[in-house]
C-alpha cells in the first residue's frame, strides 16, 4: 500500500498523478475512497486539512486545488500535486483491522506512526488505556480509553508506545495561511474509524480553539482534545 501512496516515488500511483497533472489515470478503488473520504473532511472542517496542501506552494498560478474522480478516473490539473500524509496511516490501519476481523481475532491493538485502533480488552482484560506523552508540563488527565475505537495524535512531538522514544512531528501547515500556527502541543482525536481521527488530529492542530466546536458539530462521533 506505501509504494502506491507515497509521495517520493514517481512509480506510486500517488507520484504518477502528482508529475503527470491533467493526464488521466485509473485508480484502484482503495486510493478513490481516501481522495473521496478527503474532500469531505476537508469541506467539514473549513479547509483546515487539504490532501493537495504542498500543491498550494507552487507559484505559477493562484488557482485554487481541483481533484476531479469519475468511475476511478482522476485527473489533476492546474499543476497541484497531493500528499496524503495525513490519512494514509489511519486508512491502513483499518485495512489491517479488516484482516483482523476476519480471522475472528476479538482483542487486538495496533499502532502506526502515532495512530492507534483498540478492540477487546488488553491481557489484564481491562479497556486498552492510551498514555499520552508530550513534552509539556503539568498534564493532567492524559490517559485515554479506548474502548473498539481509535486514536489519532498530531503536534509537534509525540512518544512512540513501542519505541518509547519522542518523533518530531514538523511541517503541520495550516492550508488556509501556509503557516505552522503552533495554536498547541498537541491534539488528539478518537472515534469509531482510524481514517477520520487522521485526518481530523491534523485540522484540530490547524483550528483555533474558538473555532473547535465547528468540529466537534460536524464530527459528533469524535472526541477531541488538546494540549497547551
Amino acid at each position: 500500500m506505501e509504494k502506491n501512496l507515497t509521495i517520493f516515488s514517481s512509480e506510486s500511483f500517488i507520484g504518477k498523478i502528482n508529475n503527470n497533472s491533467n493526464t488521466e489515470f485509473t485508480i484502484p478503488n482503495y486510493i478513490a475512497y481516501i481522495l473521496k473520504i478527503s474532500e469531505i473532511i476537508k469541506n467539514k472542517t473549513n479547509n483546515k486539512f487539504n490532501v493537495t496542501l504542498n500543491a498550494l506552494h507552487n507559484k505559477h498560478t493562484n488557482k485554487q486545488p481541483s481533484i476531479k474522480i469519475k468511475n476511478n478516473k482522476i485527473m489533476l490539473n492546474n499543476n497541484f500535486k497531493i500528499d496524503l500524509g495525513g490519512i494514509a496511516k489511519g486508512f491502513a490501519i483499518e485495512e489491517t483491522f479488516k484482516i483482523i476481523n476476519k480471522y475472528e481475532i476479538k482483542n487486538a491493538i495496533i499502532e502506526l506512526g502515532g495512530d492507534i485502533k483498540a478492540i477487546g480488552k488488553n491481557k489484564e482484560n481491562e479497556t486498552w488505556k492510551i498514555k499520552i506523552n508530550i513534552n509539556t508540563k503539568n498534564i493532567k488527565n492524559n490517559y485515554i480509553e479506548l474502548n473498539n475505537e481509535s486514536i489519532a495524535s498530531s503536534g509537534q512531538f509525540i512518544k512512540n508506545i513501542i519505541t518509547k522514544k519522542y518523533d518530531a512531528k514538523k511541517h503541520i501547515i495550516d492550508p488556509i495561511t501556509m503557516s505552522n500556527k503552533n495554536y498547541y502541543n498537541l491534539t488528539t482525536v478518537n472515534g469509531p474509524n482510524t481514517t477520520i481521527c487522521d485526518a481530523l488530529s491534523t485540522a484540530c492542530y490547524n483550528t483555533p480553539i474558538q473555532e473547535i466546536k465547528i468540529l466537534k458539530q460536524n464530527f459528533p462521533k469524535y472526541r477531541f482534545k488538546i494540549f497547551i
